[in-house]
């Protein structure tokens, strides 16, 4: 409601009209009077009330417009903080920007990684292509390609799978070299025909061939030939050849692991190397080097880091050089065998055979027998005079720990007529310190003199030399009846068991504790600088 306030001007108004009735009032001027005064009054009244209203409105536009303030300052407030707020947005913004457009540059950055990533897929792509044609023709491949494309491995652990590999191995030669190594996995290969042999092709031959397995246990080759005969058979057919990684095994005493002829009618074997190998089982022989009146070669021989296993049982030799089908003097052709850190253990048989051939050197290891129940043992056999073959004839054992149990254990048994035997560093007494009265009576050591310029020249032996040797039982002589006058036996810085007390062993006076005893005819003999003997001398 809008209320209208009297004005100053009205105001003015009505006091001169109120004075002129003071000065001529009438009747009628007073009820005019008292009309306008009450009129007045009247308007007064409703424009005091309207102040009252006015004031209350006035009252409530003042706690409206403090509330108002209130709300002011409070918006205010907020507004500051929504300014802060709003800063903070925009820093963070900003900083988001940075780091978006950081990460749009490394995606593009990326993007041209995967460019050139894709690019050089492309060339290793191009690069399989060209290798996996390389591979496919092997046979023309150049030098320098990858190694294990050198190596063929036998898929599988039967004859069928073996024969594939080898076939594969032994096309594609250069000249005669291999061009590959065969590969056994590990497994067990339980076989009945010959890996590898000489029926076909005969005179041709093949160099440098190397067949291997993961180790000796890891590999097995279990050899069962209906019939029995050689796993590997080499007629006049490999040179250089390397085996190494394998056990095998056979249970059949009439088989051999490798039968090898050679002679000078189109071919030979030679420098074959059996490493980190083992045998067991029963054998007639694990290597025989064979050939006839025209024989050569099967030379160059190492066995390194070998092994036999506690049944191992020889009906003919581990290794027999000559003698096989026939003995003839051209065998002595067969020369050089190393051995080296075996250790072979012999249930029975005899371990190296040499009807003819020889020049042996042996460096390191252990050769026991099995037991003290299994024999006859004998680690060293040449059973024929061969008196003028000096070259072959050559024996030298350096540092290896012998150990025979029983007294047919026997560490040589050589019939040399001429030659050398050496034994340096070497030790047969590990497993005999027993009643020396028994021990004693053992000759470990035996040699046979020959007579093969008659008695003008007298008996010939090899010459004979044990040096720093730890020795068990005694040496013995056997013979012709004429004394010695070629070769002889010389011990120098050597020891004799005889019990543990520091016991003397006597040289050669013919007692039952001598260290060196003889038959028939005296040969040549000298002790010096000895543990336990005395020093000696027979020699004329």
């Amino acid at each position: 409601m809008s209320v209208q306030v009297p004005t100053t001007e009205e105001f003015d108004e009505l006091a001169v009209r109120v004075s002129a009735l003071e000065q001529a009032p009438s009747s009628d001027c007073c009820d005019d009077l008292a009309q306008a005064v009450e009129s007045t009054a009247l308007q007064i009244a409703a424009q005091g009330a309207a102040v009252t209203g006015v004031a209350q409105l006035a009252q409530q536009a003042l706690e409206a417009s403090q509330a108002a303030t209130s709300a002011v300052d409070g918006a205010t407030q907020a507004a500051a903080a929504a300014n802060v707020a709003v800063s903070e947005l925009d820093q963070r913004l900003t900083t988001a920007g940075d780091t978006v457009a950081a990460q749009a540059s490394e995606i593009d950055a990326l993007a041209g990684r995967t460019t050139t990533m894709e690019t050089d897929v492309g060339v290793l792509s191009s690069r399989t292509t060209v290798l996996t044609d390389r591979v496919t023709n092997l046979e023309g491949a150049p030098q320098g390609v990858a190694p294990r494309t050198w190596e063929v491995v036998v898929q599988g652990y039967t004859d069928a799978a073996v024969a594939a590999a080898v076939s594969v191995v032994l096309s594609g030669r250069s000249g005669n070299a291999v061009q590959r190594k065969l590969i056994f996995p590990p497994g067990t290969y339980n076989l009945t025909k010959p890996i590898l042999t000489s029926t076909d092709d005969n005179h041709t031959m093949i160099e440098g061939l190397t067949v291997e397995g993961l180790g000796v246990r890891s590999t097995v080759i279990n050899w069962n030939p209906a019939t029995p005969g050689p796993m590997i058979k080499a007629v006049r057919r490999f040179r250089f050849f390397t085996m190494q990684g394998f056990t095998v095994r056979s249970t059949n005493p009439a088989n051999e692991f490798a039968y090898l002829v050679s002679d000078t009618s189109g071919g030979y074997n030679q420098a074959w190397t059996f490493r980190n190998m083992e045998w067991g089982g029963s054998w007639l022989r694990v290597v025989g080097l064979d050939g006839g009146s025209t024989a050569n070669l099967n030379s160059e021989f190492v066995f390194d880091r070998c092994f036999t296993q506690t049944d191992s049982v020889f009906a003919d030799a581990f290794l027999r050089s000559g003698g096989i089908t026939g003995t003839y003097n051209q065998q002595n052709q067969f020369l050089n065998y190393t051995v080296r850190d075996c250790a072979f253990t012999v249930k029975s048989g005899t371990m190296f055979r040499f009807d003819k051939g020889g020049s042996i050197t042996v460096q390191g290891g252990s050769w026991s027998a099995a037991n003290n129940t299994d024999g006859p043992v004998t680690w060293f056999l040449m059973p024929n005079s061969n008196s003028n073959n000096r070259s072959a004839c050559q024996l030298h054992v350096d540092r290896v720990r012998f150990e025979p149990k029983r007294s047919d254990h026997v560490v040589i048994d050589c019939r040399w007529g001429t030659g050398s035997v050496e034994f340096s560093n070497c030790c047969d007494l590990s497993s005999l310190q027993g009643d020396p009265a028994t021990v004693n009576a053992y000759g470990l050591h035996r040699y046979t003199a020959q007579l093969p310029w008659g008695t003008g020249v007298g008996g010939t032996l090899p010459s004979v030399r044990y040096v720093n040797h730890q020795g068990v039982g005694h040496h013995e002589v056997a013979g012709v009846a004429s004394p010695v006058g070629r070769g002889g036996l010389l011990y120098d810085g050597c020891y004799f068991y005889r019990g543990t007390g520091g016991q003397k062993a006597p040289a050669a006076d013919g007692s039952s504790a001598a260290a060196l005893r003889w038959s028939n005819g005296a040969p040549r003999v000298e002790f010096t600088r000895c543990d336990n003997v005395d020093d000696f001398k027979l020699w004329s």
